[in-house]
């Protein structure tokens, strides 16, 4: 499991930049980072841990994060073709690092929303579902290490 969602990230990614479904995919990252958001404050409010401004700002700094790194993504894939063909090397005329990072954004929110949910009622969801999706985020977060 260790490898799976960048796996996934850059198979999806592909498919989009093939079929260039770039606004499909830029739609579907701002309403998952939107589910994020309002099921975040929803657990927050039902589990206890209330809403905090410190909190909050941490919040807001990490969606603009996401946010910078799509943009990132999405000036590679207009730059790197322009400067590639200033040297006169053929590249792809449709590259796929903001494809692969609005999959990667979308799973990880996805993932975000689903715990949320949980946090609010943690009979919403089946019981190995939020298995799954703990062991998909712990492994995330040990970088895709399996040890």
């Amino acid at each position: 499991m260790s490898y799976v969602k960048y796996i996934f990230s850059v198979v999806c990614g592909a498919v989009l930049s093939y079929f260039r479904l770039y606004g499909i995919a830029f739609t579907v990252v701002a309403i998952a980072v939107l589910f994020d958001i309002i099921t975040g404050v929803l657990a927050s409010v039902m589990d206890g841990t209330g809403l905090s401004s410190e909190r909050a700002y941490k919040g807001v700094i990490k969606k603009a994060v996401l946010f910078l790194a799509l943009g990132f993504g999405t000036f590679l894939d207009a730059f790197l073709p322009y400067a590639a063909q200033a040297v006169n090397l053929d590249t792809p005329k449709s590259m796929l690092f903001s494809s692969v990072i609005c999959v990667y954004i979308t799973v990880t929110e996805c993932i975000s929303v689903i715990e949320n949910i949980y946090r609010c009622n943690n009979r919403a969801l089946p019981e190995w579902i939020v298995k799954l999706l703990r062991t998909a985020r712990d492994d995330i977060d040990r970088g895709g290490d399996s040890q």
